[in-house]
């Protein structure tokens, strides 16, 4: 069995609900609301910017305490600062679809945040009434996205899965008693998402949403041990999944049969203390692993699978969580 145990390292990154859960089935919500530049979005005295002369290039984006950094993507280990984005609250996950649009949680706002890429100014928000949105993840079959809200809006009751129809903003709800505090999300390219939480007793568990179920599979764990669920990524027909505090941190490659998830492979990140949201980029054996230190406000650069380190930068940093690529 596949072990979780919550640390309390990282309370600051996940607060634990205090309260007896409530559940209900995947409800409509009927749209989300929409805005222009976000006037809310305006905590920040800094003015966000960018090298224009970066705009054709993949870019990095990496959320930071107070901010998200911009990096050009020159090859799958040079990385140049080139922009910042201000007027966050607690900027947290990050996700970006097929047209390059990258989408921003912002916790204590409670919204997600949408940016063209290369732009400094949002190009819509969708203003998350369900919880506090910690990470999210697009459906590349389907252009949905979804959103993990750790806990309800007033940080007191379980939290929620809210998958977005894209542009309109019409929200599906699902919860999940096993769900209590919905963590990270990741799509396969099949549409088939996945989740993990912690359930009401605060051990972690993974669900499976399958694509055009209305319920989640929660999945029996078992080959390994982890200490702290983390980041959720897909990588061909592997899930992905970071252990967040480990003197030995580690990817874990689980492969999916039925209901059952097995560790087949481990990705130990000798360099890094405290994994965050880690990104995938490029193919074949180019792949590499970028992966946020929010510890030592840095990000690292890995061979994938490997993992060995290719190098690391820490311009623009401060306590980096999120990242996600444009191209």
């Amino acid at each position: 069995m596949l072990a979780f145990r919550s640390l309390t390292a990282l309370a600051a990154l996940m607060p634990l609900a205090a309260c007896a859960p409530t559940f209900n089935g995947g409800a409509g919500l009927g749209p989300a609301t929409r805005m222009g530049p976000a006037r809310t979005h305006n905590a920040s005295r800094s003015t966000s910017w960018f090298n224009a002369a970066a705009q054709k290039s993949p870019l990095l984006y990496v959320s930071n305490a107070g901010g998200v950094t911009v990096y050009s993507v020159n090859g799958a280990n040079s990385f140049t600062l080139v922009g910042e984005l201000f007027g966050f609250q607690v900027p947290a996950g990050e996700c970006a679809d097929a047209h390059g649009n990258v989408f921003i949680t912002d916790e204590s706002a409670r919204a997600i945040v949408e940016y063209g890429h290369g732009s400094i100014t949002p190009k819509a928000v969708i203003a998350d009434t369900q919880g506090q949105p910690l990470s999210c993840a697009i459906d590349r079959t389907t252009g949905h996205m979804a959103v993990t809200n750790y806990s309800d809006p007033s940080g007191a009751e379980p939290g929620n899965i809210v998958v977005y129809t894209l542009p309109s903003g019409t929200a599906t709800e699902y919860s999940d008693p096993h769900l209590y505090e919905p963590l990270y999300c990741a799509f396969d390219r099949k549409g088939n998402l996945f989740a993990n939480a912690y359930d009401d007793t605060f051990h972690g568990v993974l669900g499976e949403l399958r694509q055009g179920s209305q319920n989640f599979t929660i999945l029996t764990l078992s080959g390994g041990t982890l200490n702290l669920p983390g980041w959720v990524q897909t990588k061909g027909t592997q899930v992905l999944m970071g252990d967040l505090y480990d003197p030995k941190t580690s990817i874990y490659q689980l492969s999916i049969s039925g209901s059952t998830a097995t560790v087949v492979g481990k990705i130990a990140l000798s360099k890094t203390q405290t994994l965050a949201q880690f990104t995938l980029f490029g193919s074949g054996s180019a792949t590499v692993i970028i992966a946020p230190d929010n510890d030592y406000s840095n990000v690292q650069i890995y061979s994938y699978p490997g993992g060995a380190s290719l190098g690391s930068f820490t311009s623009g940093l401060s306590m980096p969580v999120g990242t996600a690529i444009s191209e």
